[in-house]
């Protein structure tokens, strides 16, 4: 024996609507997602592009160091080769011819 049941269509509408309900749900949160994460691409570019030039500024002084220094070495060896041909040369005048 069959029991047919009668399920009120009240009850079905119900159940789509829920379902609706459920994918209007899921649409709501998946462009809530991508808005969250378009908004952390662009902290991660600011970020990126504040390191970037941090370092670019890093590098330039850097350069600028090495350079003072290059120069003051290079400057010390030069006047010390030139002072020693100064002392090479008083030596020279002051001898005596005998």
């Amino acid at each position: 024996k069959f029991i047919y049941l009668a399920i009120p269509s009240s009850a079905v509408n119900n159940k789509v609507n829920m379902a609706d309900k459920s994918s209007a749900k899921n649409d709501d949160l998946a462009r809530r997602q991508e808005a969250v994460d378009k908004l952390y691409a662009q902290k991660v570019d600011k970020f990126q592009h504040l390191k970037g030039s941090r370092m670019l500024s890093l590098k330039r002084r850097n350069n600028m160091l090495g350079l003072l220094l290059a120069g003051g070495v290079l400057g010390i060896y030069g006047y010390t080769i030139f002072a020693m041909r100064q002392t090479k040369m008083m030596e020279a005048f002051d001898k005596t011819p005998e």
